[in-house]
C-alpha cells in the first residue's frame, strides 16, 4: 500500500468517526419523549395540602402548573437545541460562536430560573392573607430543597 492509499484509509475513518460522535450528540440523548415534571402530581398535591387551597384555588393552579409546564418545556427543548449548537463547535474552532452558544445557554438559563420564580410569585398571589404563613413555610422549604449541594462529578 502507498503512503496515499494509507493516508486516505486514515482520513476516511476519521471522517466516520467524527459523523458517529456528531450523530450521538444530536440523537443519542432522545430515549422516549421528555416531560418536563413526570411526576408534577407530588408536588401539585402537597402545595395543595401544606397551603390548603380551596376548590376555586386549585383550578387556578392546575392553570398556573399547564402554563409552568409548557414554558419550562419550550425552554428545555432550546436549551438542548443550543447545547448540540455549542458542542458541534468542537469541530468548528470558531470562537465567537462558541462564546454566542455559550451566551445563549446563559440567557436560557436565567429565562428557566425566572419562570420558575415567576410560577411561584404567581401561586403566592392565588393564597389568601391567611394562607401566606403557609406558603413562607413552603418558600422555605423550596430554598432548603434548592440549596442543598449535590455530590461533585467523578474525575475523569
Amino acid at each position: 500500500m502507498t503512503k496515499t492509499r494509507i493516508l486516505t484509509i486514515l482520513v476516511v475513518v476519521m471522517v466516520l468517526l467524527n459523523l458517529v460522535t456528531v450523530a450521538f450528540l444530536f440523537l443519542g440523548r432522545g430515549h422516549g419523549p421528555k416531560h418536563p415534571h413526570p411526576n408534577h402530581e407530588g408536588p401539585r398535591n402537597i402545595i395543595i395540602e401544606q397551603l390548603k387551597l380551596d376548590e376555586k384555588q386549585v383550578a387556578s393552579y392546575d392553570v398556573l402548573i399547564v402554563e409552568h409546564s409548557q414554558a419550562i418545556a419550550k425552554m428545555d427543548s432550546l436549551m438542548q437545541t443550543t447545547r448540540n449548537n455549542l458542542y458541534a463547535q468542537l469541530l468548528e474552532n470558531d470562537s465567537l460562536a462558541v462564546a454566542t452558544q455559550l451566551d445563549l445557554v446563559g440567557a436560557l438559563a436565567k429565562r428557566v430560573e425566572e419562570t420558575h420564580f415567576n410560577h411561584f410569585l404567581r401561586l403566592k398571589a392565588l393564597c389568601t392573607p391567611e394562607q401566606l404563613p403557609a406558603f413562607e413555610k413552603l418558600t422555605t422549604d423550596l430554598v432548603a430543597h434548592f440549596s442543598t449541594s449535590k455530590p461533585p462529578h467523578p474525575k475523569h
